[in-house]
């Protein structure tokens, strides 16, 4: 069971780069985005569209990375808890 928590959890993306993607796709699409022009009206109206959807991509991004962040760190606070009755009973009198 200890090699498979393993395995899934070495199959995460870290936290911070969902965080990274996030700060990326908002200045992208807040900055980059509304430099670029087009001749086409309907690819115009699309490129005035998305820098208001930045904060919508970008806290999707954020939200996935604080799950990767709870998924990831769950195991590492199981580990930490007494394990044996003895030292359970010796903070209990404590």
């Amino acid at each position: 069971m200890g090699q498979n928590t393993q395995e899934t959890r070495s199959r995460h993306v870290p936290w911070w780069v969902h965080v990274l993607i996030a700060g990326l796709l908002y200045a992208g699409l807040t900055y980059g985005i509304p430099t670029l022009h087009s001749d086409n009206r309907r690819i115009a109206i699309f490129l005035e569209i998305l820098p208001n959807l930045a904060p919508i991509g970008a806290i999707a991004f954020l939200l996935l990375g604080a799950k990767a962040l709870y998924v990831n760190d769950a195991p590492k606070r199981e580990e930490e808890r007494p394990t044996s009755e003895g030292d359970d009973q010796k903070s209990k009198e404590t």
